[in-house]
């Protein structure tokens, strides 16, 4: 029988290389077939306090211009640094998420996704990893906490995946330092009380242009153009592009419990819109802690909205407003929004 089990779980890791995650390295994948081996092994130990996730280290990260019209998706302009597949040991359930940073400031951090095989993307069904978990630097260095009895659950034997974007601009967008041997970590706090607790569901709400909508690929991500002079540019999804994920019309009834926003502030993200049937329901507005002294760092404030009730065939959406004062086209601007969700 152990030997059935143990056969079952190479065989499993061997086909999630081979279904098209292999964008990770040779080494890599070897050590990812290994650590879900002994994830299995240990499955009988007790539930730690927290269960970390974290990317491989990045051996160096130089300095880098930025300029209006550059793109993110260049080479030189970012690194994407991934986690190994990590097989989850037991049954859990997540009360906090918090980011932390090895050798980097957050404002190198572009933003990290946390995803599992274990949740459905109800917005992107050809995702095989799912997000659970999605922060930008704006939102460091506040974790996402949830209140009693909400949790986010993780059942043994999915899989999670951690991919962080790391860029290192020169003044003004960064401040431009060499960076060596960085890695980013999601520390996941395990509420190990007996209570009852009401399972959250995760919704990652994006605006992008056709080709990248839905992209579950890390180097390219999910970005839409913001036209050359264009002082304020609303940005929906188009009804005709499919599949849309800035809106979900519910199929049962539920509250919204928390919500976080990702733009692009420095290449003129000034807010990003969640609607309620039409009817605003918040605007998430970038500011800058100290324009003069750091005039990369910005934050954005979440939205606990336990107090919004959503019924059945209800719909949620997203839309995004920049600012491109510039004779250039943006490339690749983001309008993201994370929210959890829980059904009656």
């Amino acid at each position: 029988m152990k030997l059935l089990k143990d056969n079952f779980v190479v065989i499993v890791m061997i086909l999630l290389v081979l279904s098209g995650i292999t964008y990770l390295e040779r080494n890599t994948v070897k050590l990812a077939l290994y650590q879900g081996y002994l994830y299995i092994k240990d499955s009988t130990t007790p539930l730690p306090d927290t269960f970390i996730v974290e990317t491989l280290i990045v051996p160096e990260i130089k300095p880098h211009p930025h300029e209006i019209g550059d793109s993110l998706l260049d080479t030189d302009h970012h690194k994407i640094a991934p986690s190994n597949y990590i097989r989850i040991p037991k049954d859990m359930w997540i009360k906090e998420f918090r980011v932390t940073l090895e050798n980097i400031d957050s404002d190198n951090l572009h933003h990290l996704v946390l995803s599992s095989t274990g949740i459905k993307d109800p917005l992107c069904s050809n995702y095989i990893f799912s997000p659970i978990f999605v922060q930008g630097s704006e939102q460091l260095p506040n974790p996402i906490t949830f209140e009693r009895p909400y949790r986010v659950k993780l059942k043994r034997g999915d899989y999670l995946l951690l991919n962080a974007m790391f860029h290192n601009p020169l003044p003004p967008f960064g401040r431009g330092i060499l960076r060596k041997n960085i890695r980013a970590k999601v520390t996941m706090t395990i509420d190990k009380d007996s209570s009852d607790k009401k399972q959250l569901q995760p919704f990652f709400f994006h605006i992008a242009d056709p080709e990248s909508v839905c992209n579950d690929d890390p180097e390219l991500g999910q970005y839409f153009r913001i036209p050359a002079n264009s002082k304020q540019f609303t940005r929906a999804q188009n009804p005709v592009e499919t599949p849309d994920a800035s809106q979900y019309q519910f199929p049962r009834a539920g509250k919204l419990i928390l919500a976080e926003a990702h733009t692009h502030s420095w290449e003129g993200g000034k807010e990003l819109n969640l609607y309620l049937n039409d009817k605003k329901l918040n605007t998430f507005i970038p500011k800058q802690a100290d324009p003069k002294k750091t005039p990369w760092k910005w934050h954005v404030d979440q939205y606990k909205g336990q107090n919004v009730k959503i019924n059945a065939s209800d719909k949620l959406r997203i839309e995004t407003v920049y600012s491109n004062n510039f004779p250039v086209v943006i490339p690749d601007a983001m309008g993201m929004l994370l929210m959890y969700f829980a059904p009656n």
